[in-house]
């Protein structure tokens, strides 16, 4: 868990943060401190949710089954830049 809190934060909150700030003219969110930290809050909250629920449901599904839609998805992305 704590692995998961410090790479979600130094990851994806730090650098959401000053644009969760700016104001909207600027291409910002507009919140204050107190919308901010319950913004960021609730994107651990939900990380950690997410994390419970993949290893409950980690039985059921196999790692194969997980990891082919990705594959498809890169591999038309990748067809898609090719062709272009």
């Amino acid at each position: 868990m704590g692995a998961l809190a410090f790479g979600y934060d130094t990851g994806i909150i730090s650098g959401a943060l000053p644009y969760m700030t700016s104001p909207p003219d600027q291409g910002g969110l507009g919140l204050n401190a107190f919308t901010e930290g319950l913004v960021a809050s609730s994107l651990v909250f939900g990380a950690a949710i997410g994390s419970f629920l993949s290893g409950f449901f980690r039985p059921l599904w196999t790692a194969c089954h997980v990891a082919q839609p990705g594959g498809i998805v890169c591999s038309g992305v990748a067809w898609h830049r090719i062709s272009a």
